[in-house]
């Protein structure tokens, strides 16, 4: 699941600790578990995590993670939701994310999911 709050951008998984790479070549899911990835430390410190939980994977596509119970996850995320203090979400993020990245997640969400229902529809 992608998440775009006012500050970050969060991408939330299934935690694994192999990480996909099992012995037998099937992930070892732990689904009580969640990880919390993001490119910058600061969008996850931004929805509540503390410094000294993130560990930061440098390597990776999502730099910077957090691991932690589907509940706590769910429970910063009603956070975002309970302080939505705008009508527009662009013109309120904008101010701490780069404006030509949310124009672009736009267009495409608009232009591929057009295309969807425009190739699904029955006329």
């Amino acid at each position: 699941m992608w998440i775009f709050t006012k500050t970050g951008v969060l991408s939330i998984v299934e935690y694994d600790p192999t990480n996909g790479y099992a012995d037998d070549g099937v992930a070892k899911r732990d689904r009580s578990q969640l990880m919390v990835r993001s490119r910058q430390a600061e969008h996850l410190t931004e929805v509540g995590f503390s410094e000294s939980e993130i560990i930061e994977t440098p390597n990776n596509d999502y730099p910077f993670r957090v691991i932690t119970g589907r509940e706590r996850v769910a429970q910063l995320i009603l956070l975002q939701v309970m302080s939505i203090d705008y009508e527009n979400y662009k013109a309120k993020a904008c101010h701490t994310l780069p404006y030509g990245m949310l124009s672009e997640v736009w267009g495409s969400v608009r232009i591929h999911l057009d295309q969807r229902e425009l190739n699904s529809s029955p006329f």
